[in-house]
């Protein structure tokens, strides 16, 4: 199964890491604890995080990805917290896939591509060295995941919980947009992919371990057909 969800992982106390979140995008009232059986259940109508720490770390779990995706949050909450801050996410089925990092208000890392959308990623800071091994777009997210280590930030209480608290985001506010998104934006201006509009004509069953299976999005091949190499057509 490919990776659909996002992650929002800080070199801070949860306590700390809520304050400064709520500041940003209003309350987020504490529902119990979740179990780990259910940690990766999507929210039925609510926007519904999963949160948990370890070794005075704190990852936020965001099943539906209403909040991780903004590379500006993380400089920010970065820059209040005096610490590395990183979000990693992808949803696969529209290829979409994220990494920011910040470390004391510095950005670290950005990668950003939703290829249904766009023809080449957009990126920002240096490689990390795990990216030599394993794509940052790899479906499953190991990518993304090794990435998180990189930084400083094991993924494993993330991804293997054996507690964690279950938070409804009851606030209306979003974290706001700045020089960071405006650069995506106009990134997906200037490589905007031509096919954009009817993207779901390209999204492939693949076969997957075990069985299963994942809905893919697969971009149009940048070489011609054989047909249009023997024939110009």
């Amino acid at each position: 199964m490919g990776m659909h969800q996002g992650i929002l992982a800080a070199n801070k106390p949860w306590p700390d890491l809520l304050s400064a979140l709520q500041k940003h995008c209003g309350t987020l009232q504490d529902q119990g604890t979740v179990a780990p059986g259910q940690w990766l259940d999507l929210p039925q109508g609510e926007d519904a995080f999963h949160v948990t720490s370890r070794d005075g770390q704190s990852y936020l779990l965001d099943p539906a990805l209403v909040l991780t995706s903004s590379p500006d949050l993380v400089v920010s909450l970065s820059r209040e917290l005096d610490c590395m801050v990183a979000s990693v996410g992808a949803e696969t089925v529209s290829g979409t896939f994220w990494l920011a990092a910040a470390e004391h208000g510095r950005l670290v890392r950005l990668h950003w591509n939703v290829r249904t959308s766009l023809t080449q990623p957009f990126d920002l800071g240096e490689k990390l060295a795990s990216e030599n091994e394993i794509p940052l777009e790899d479906v499953d997210g190991k990518g993304l995941l090794a990435g998180m280590g990189d930084l400083g930030l094991d993924p494993a209480p993330v991804m293997t919980p054996t507690s964690g608290q279950k938070y409804l985001w009851t606030g209306d506010t979003l974290p706001p947009a700045g020089d960071l998104q405006a650069q995506i934006n106009a990134h997906h201006d200037r490589f905007k992919r031509p096919e954009e509009g009817d993207w779901t004509k390209r999204i492939k069953v693949v076969p997957r371990s075990g069985g299963g299976f994942d809905l893919q999005y697969r971009p149009p091949s940048q070489k011609p057909s054989l047909f249009k190499r023997l024939f110009g057509k």
